[in-house]
């Protein structure tokens, strides 16, 4: 019995540690871009000079060619400045409003299940 439930703890660990991996935002805008790119979104970078949010390193904005699905993400110095983003972010343009790590992001439901996953 203790080699069945040593068995299914190792199993549910690995399950576990797949899931946290799997479902995270990009660490990089170079990873998040290409991710985005290769599931078919046009992805343009925010200069920094005409968009970029304040306190924002960098950022890109990404739709699909219909129009239908889209998202915006900003990087940050910290996490902490992200989750202060996304707990005042004012624009009402996208339903979901998320941060991961030092990302901030914000797009319609099928975009950041693409943007995570």
């Amino acid at each position: 019995m203790k080699k069945f439930s040593k068995i299914i703890s190792l199993i549910l660990s690995v399950f576990v540690v797949c899931f946290v991996l799997t479902a995270c935002a990009p660490k990089t805008v170079d990873e998040a871009m290409v991710k985005m790119e290769e599931k078919g979104y046009m992805v343009v970078l925010i200069d920094q000079d005409y968009y970029l949010t304040e306190g924002a390193i960098i950022g890109f904005k990404a739709y699909n060619m219909e129009g239908t699905e889209g998202m915006l993400a900003f990087w940050f110095e910290s996490s902490k400045e992200a989750k202060n983003f996304v707990d005042t972010w004012i624009d009402d343009m996208y339903p979901v409003k998320k941060s991961s790590g030092k990302c901030a992001y914000a797009g319609t439901v099928k975009a950041i299940e693409d943007f995570k996953s």
